[in-house]
């Protein structure tokens, strides 16, 4: 299994791991719910061996993505005041 393929598998055990932490919450989403969206079950605890790897890495990314518009708006925040 090349990098690529690494890459890619894990970027669908995620996509199915966060449409269930969405609609059932972490408590509420079962690995076996996640592995049943997945069309590979046998893989999951592979690359993921825990929900809470699984949550963590979600957060994760998630909160990469959010940091850069929380900086922009702190610095829009800024000169709002300093123009007042």
């Amino acid at each position: 299994m090349n990098a690529e393929t690494s890459i890619s598998t894990e970027e669908a055990i995620l996509e199915a791991a966060r449409k269930v932490f969405e609609s059932k919450g972490f408590d509420g989403a079962r690995m076996q719910e996640i592995s049943d969206l997945w069309n590979q079950p046998a893989l999951l605890h592979y690359y993921f061996r825990t929900k809470e790897k699984m949550f963590e890495r979600i957060f994760d990314e998630a909160l990469e993505r959010l940091m850069p518009l929380l900086s922009t708006w702190d610095q829009d925040l800024e000169e709002s005041w300093k123009r007042n």
